[in-house]
């Protein structure tokens, strides 16, 4: 049962109000991907200092690197593997997001479940 009824039942029996218990957020990030957070941000940092460049070169390429893009979809395993990396202006990350098959055939993505 959910909160509201348990709070009428208890009120239509006993006469008494429970005052509901309060829920707990979910946290935005665990503690461990805050400790990695920071060594990120420094390998981004380092890999467009560089090289400012996009390397994807898909058809809506605008040229200078804006960002990462990750081969493979973030992990905690892949997270701060270099190899995985690769710069990337945002019109490509959208592109190869909209084009997987585009991405897999270019080698800009790998699917996590092939082996």
């Amino acid at each position: 049962m959910n909160d509201y009824l348990n709070y009428r039942r208890n009120l239509k029996l006993n006469g008494k109000t429970e005052k509901p218990k309060d829920k707990k957020p979910i946290a935005r990030q665990s503690e461990k991907r805050k400790t990695e957070q920071p060594k990120y941000k420094k390998i981004v940092k380092e890999m467009l200092a560089q090289n400012p460049n996009c390397e994807i070169k898909s058809p809506v390429c605008t040229g200078k690197a804006q960002g990462l893009n990750h081969k493979q979809k973030r992990s905690p395993k892949n997270l701060l593997d270099k190899a995985n990396l690769e710069r990337s202006c945002n019109a490509c990350n959208l592109y190869i997001e909209e084009h997987p098959d585009w991405a897999q055939e270019n080698g800009h993505q790998i699917s996590r479940f092939k082996k």
